[in-house]
C-alpha cells in the first residue's frame, strides 16, 4: 500500500529531475552573460547584502526579499557567480514541473501529467526563465507548490497539506507581489470544488485557515526581513510605474503580443478549458479561473513584461495535458462520434507546432553572450583589482561577474527605475562629486538616461580601459595604471 502511493511521487520527481538533468546538459545558458539585466540587479541585491548593505535602506530595490536572502545563502554556499544563481532557478523550475506533473496525475492520470510537463518544456518562456536569474519562475513554482499541497488536501490528505500549503503561498508571496492574484482564486476554489470526506462547512473554513495562513506566513516574512517602515517600498515604485508616460507603450498590449507568440499553447488551453467545463470537472477548473485571474489583472497592469506570461504558461500547460488526456481516451465521450477525429487531429497539430512557433519566435530579447564583448570587459575590470573596491555598472552584471560591488543604491539601474525615479539623475551627480566609483561600465544596450549621465559625471576624470561589442569599462585617472595588454585591438587611452 505504502509503495503504491510513493509510486505517484517517484514519477513526479523524476519528470523534475529529468528536465532539471536535460536543460543543464543541453542549455548554453553557461555561454550567456546576460539573459536580462534582471539578473545582474537580482545577482548584485544578494551580494551587497552579503557584504553587510540592508535591502531597502541602502539597497534600492522594489521586489520583496525572500528571493535575495536565498540566493545569498545558496551563493554562500556553492559560489558567488551568475550560473551557480541560474542553477538555484533551475530547481525552482524542477519543483513546478513536479508539482504540474502530480496535479495533473490527480486529474487525469499519468499520460496528463506527461503531456502537460511535455507542453510546459516546448513552450516559449519557461525554458528560458528556468536558467534566467529572474524571481518571477520562482515565485510562481511557490504558489503552484501551493495549489499542489491544496489538491492532496482534496483528494482526503490530512490537515498538514493545508498547513503546508499556506506556508508555501505565503512564501511566495514574499518572494513576488504578483502572486497576490492566486489567493481570491484559490480561496473560492476551495470553497467550491468537492472534497472526499468532507463534513458541511469544512470548505469554508478550510478557504479560511489557508488564506489567513498565507498571509500570517507572508506578514512574518515581510516584517522580519524588510520592516513595517520599509513596507511601502514593495507598492509604491508599482503603483508610479503605472503612471509614468515612458511605460505606457509596455500597456495591455504587450499581453497580447507574447500570448500570441506561443498560439498553438493558448488554442490548446483554450480548448482544454472549454472541455473541463463541458465534462465539469470541478478540481481541474482551478486553471481557467487561474487563466482568467491573470489575464484581467495583467490588462489592469503596466509595465507588462514577457515573464509574466508564465503566469498564464502554467495553467494552460496543465489543463491542455488534462484535456489532451481526456481527448485521446478511447472513450472520451466529451464530443459527438463525428467530431472527435477533427478535433484529435486539431489538437496534434497544435502539440507539433508547439515547439516549432516557439523555436522561431523572436519575441524574447536576444541574450548577450559572453564572448560577444563582456569577456574581454570583465578581464580588463579583473585585472584593475588592487585599484579598485566599487565599480558603477549601467548593467550591474558586470560588476557582479568581476567581483566588484556598485554602490548599493544604484543596484538597478532599469527602465522602471529610471521612469519613476526623479531624483536618479542628481543621485548620479552627487555619486560623483562624493564617492566616485573607482570603475564605471557602460553597457550596449544600457538605459540612455543613466548612461548619459554618467558620461556627463565623468567627464576628464575617467580614462577608457576597454572597449569591446559597444561596451565601454572607464577607470578613475588617478588610479591609472598600464593595462597588462595595452597594445589588445580595442582598447585605447582617451578621456571619455
Amino acid at each position: 500500500m505504502i509503495a503504491a502511493r510513493r509510486a505517484p511521487l517517484a514519477c513526479a520527481l523524476g519528470a523534475a529531475a529529468l528536465y532539471a538533468g536535460a536543460v543543464a546538459a543541453l542549455s548554453p545558458y553557461r555561454a550567456v552573460f546576460s539573459f536580462d539585466p534582471d539578473e545582474g540587479a537580482n545577482a548584485m541585491k544578494a551580494l551587497l547584502l552579503e557584504r553587510g548593505d540592508a535591502l531597502y535602506t541602502q539597497v534600492w530595490s522594489d521586489q520583496p526579499p525572500l528571493f535575495t536572502h536565498l540566493l545569498g545563502a545558496w551563493c554562500g554556499a556553492v559560489g558567488w557567480s551568475a550560473d551557480s544563481g541560474r542553477l538555484l532557478v533551475l530547481l525552482f523550475a524542477a519543483a513546478l514541473v513536479f508539482a504540474v506533473y502530480d496535479v495533473a496525475r490527480l486529474q487525469g492520470g499519468h499520460g496528463a501529467a506527461l503531456a502537460a510537463c511535455a507542453l510546459l518544456g516546448a513552450s516559449l518562456y519557461f525554458p528560458r526563465l528556468s536558467v534566467s536569474l529572474m524571481i518571477g519562475l520562482p515565485a510562481i513554482a511557490l504558489a503552484t507548490l501551493s495549489l499542489w499541497a491544496l489538491c492532496h488536501w482534496l483528494h482526503g490528505g490530512r490537515g498538514a497539506w493545508l498547513g503546508a500549503a499556506s506556508v508555501l503561498m505565503g512564501c511566495s508571496l514574499a518572494t513576488k507581489l504578483f502572486t497576490t492574484l492566486l489567493l481570491p482564486v484559490l480561496a473560492a476554489w476551495l470553497v467550491w470544488a468537492p472534497r472526499r470526506t468532507a463534513a458541511p462547512g469544512t470548505s469554508w473554513r478550510a478557504a479560511a485557515l489557508w488564506l489567513s495562513g498565507s498571509a500570517v506566513t507572508a506578514a512574518v516574512l515581510l516584517l522580519a526581513l524588510v520592516g513595517p517602515a520599509q513596507l511601502h517600498l514593495l507598492v509604491t515604485p508599482h503603483v508610479a510605474a503605472r503612471q509614468a508616460p515612458a511605460l505606457e507603450r509596455f500597456g495591455p498590449l504587450a499581453l497580447v503580443a507574447t500570448g500570441a507568440a506561443e498560439w498553438p499553447l493558448t488554442l490548446l488551453a483554450l480548448g482544454s478549458y472549454a472541455l473541463l467545463l463541458v465534462r465539469r470537472q470541478r478540481i481541474a477548473l482551478v486553471f481557467p479561473a487561474w487563466a482568467v485571474a491573470a489575464t484581467v489583472s495583467l490588462l489592469g497592469h503596466a509595465p507588462v513584461w514577457y515573464h509574466h506570461q508564465l503566469l498564464l504558461s502554467v495553467p494552460h500547460c496543465a489543463a491542455a495535458g488534462i484535456g489532451l488526456a481526456m481527448l485521446f481516451r478511447r472513450a472520451p465521450a466529451a464530443a459527438p462520434p463525428w467530431l472527435l477525429p477533427w478535433l484529435r487531429a486539431g489538437a496534434a497539430a497544435l502539440v507539433v507546432a508547439l515547439p516549432v512557433v516557439t523555436a522561431r519566435s523572436d519575441r524574447l530579447p536576444a541574450p548577450v553572450l559572453l564572448a560577444s564583448g563582456p569577456e574581454r570587459v570583465l578581464a580588463a575590470m579583473r585585472e584593475q583589482r588592487e585599484v579598485t573596491r566599487v565599480a558603477l555598472a549601467a548593467d550591474a552584471m558586470y560588476a557582479f561577474r568581476a567581483g566588484y560591488p556598485v554602490p548599493p543604491q544604484f543596484s538597478q539601474l532599469s527602465l522602471k527605475r529610471v521612469a519613476i525615479d526623479p531624483n536618479l539623475h542628481r543621485e548620479i551627480d552627487a555619486l560623483f562629486a562624493e564617492r566616485p566609483p573607482d570603475q564605471v561600465v557602460l553597457p550596449v544596450g544600457a538605459a540612455d538616461d543613466p548612461a548619459g549621465w554618467m558620461r556627463q559625471a565623468m567627464e576628464g576624470r575617467y580614462r577608457l580601459l576597454v572597449a569591446a561589442g559597444g561596451t565601454e569599462a572607464y577607470l578613475r585617472s588617478d588610479l591609472w595604471r598600464a593595462p597588462a595588454d595595452t597594445a589588445t585591438p580595442g582598447r585605447e587611452e582617451r578621456a571619455p
